[in-house]
């Protein structure tokens, strides 16, 4: 009687965490008062940097090699000074002007924590899921990951 539909959500026990969702395209949304970011920790801001850096370095280095793999010639050489400079980092997520998420802040990325593909832009929701989830439970090898897989467009 109150509602067309009732809406179910989950209190994990021993946490301020409840699991649910109001929408059928959003499966398990959970809502966190003690969330904790891996990116956010000193180890892993240095251990961004120090892959930021390795593979601008690499990248500069092999440039003559590399540059027939990459769509923009110049942005990537533009992306690898920005990266070694600190004024960009290789994968991060986007600042959010007033984001309904308070991510740890990054470095404007170069490209995005998941793979481009041509035919997909992630709606908002899942966007802020994507980001949310590459802070999280981030580690240097996913931004090896994603530089591998997003190789082609790391001019852009």
């Amino acid at each position: 009687q109150c509602a067309p539909k009732p809406f179910y959500k989950i209190h994990v026990s021993g946490t301020e965490a409840i699991i649910g969702s109001n929408n059928t395209k959003h499966h398990a949304e959970e809502f966190s008062l003690n969330k904790k970011y891996q990116i956010a920790t000193a180890e892993s801001r240095r251990n961004k940097r120090i892959f930021d850096i390795f593979f601008s370095l690499a990248f500069l280095t092999l440039y003559p090699v590399l540059v027939f793999r990459v769509e923009n010639k110049k942005g990537f050489f533009a992306n690898i000074l920005a990266v070694l400079s600190g004024r960009k980092t290789w994968v991060g997520y986007q600042p959010q002007p007033s984001p309904p998420l308070a991510l740890p802040p990054l470095k404007y990325p170069v490209v995005p924590p998941y793979a481009l593909l041509k035919e997909y832009i992630p709606d908002p929701f899942n966007y802020e899921k994507l980001a949310e989830q590459y802070a999280t439970g981030y580690s240097p090898l996913d931004d090896l990951r994603i530089v591998w897989i997003n190789f082609r467009s790391l001019g852009a």
